[in-house]
């Protein structure tokens, strides 16, 4: 499944990011964190999901997973994807 936007262009796949809870903690000199950093991709073509978490992995998963994503996506086929509607 696919988005088809009225320009003609496709909506193939979503990031979501969490950039987490914290505060500022100037004696360790970063941030703690309450709640940690959390991202998540879903491929709408091949039903994909892939997940990070944590303030250093999140940032590189959401700077790289789009690419990576798409020299291991393995599109549905649309005749299987039908079936699996039914």
């Amino acid at each position: 499944m696919t988005i088809q936007l009225p320009n003609g262009r496709e909506i193939t796949g979503a990031l979501t990011v969490d950039c987490g809870e914290g505060r500022e903690d100037a004696e360790r000199g970063g941030i703690r964190y309450t709640r940690q950093p959390r991202a998540k991709y879903e491929c709408f073509a091949c039903h994909t999901t892939e997940t990070a978490s944590g303030p250093i992995d999140v940032k590189a998963f959401a700077a790289g997973i789009r690419d990576a994503h798409k020299t291991n996506c393995h599109p549905i086929h649309p005749a299987r994807r039908k079936a699996q509607a039914a």
